[in-house]
């Protein structure tokens, strides 16, 4: 796989995952699992930044 495509899909999947959190914690108001999500989503991004 390239790294081009695997930094794509990883952002992408961390914007999802924001995405995803914001829809969460309006529908369910609960502030750990949003937290946990955005988390996950934030070491996603992280680690698609640093490929190179």
């Amino acid at each position: 796989m390239k790294k081009s495509t695997l930094k794509l899909g990883m952002t992408i999947a961390a914007v999802a995952l924001f995405v995803y959190a914001l829809v969460d914690m309006f529908l369910y108001h609960d502030n750990r699992r949003m937290a946990l999500i955005v988390f996950v989503a934030l070491l996603l991004g992280y680690y698609a930044a640093k490929v190179k």
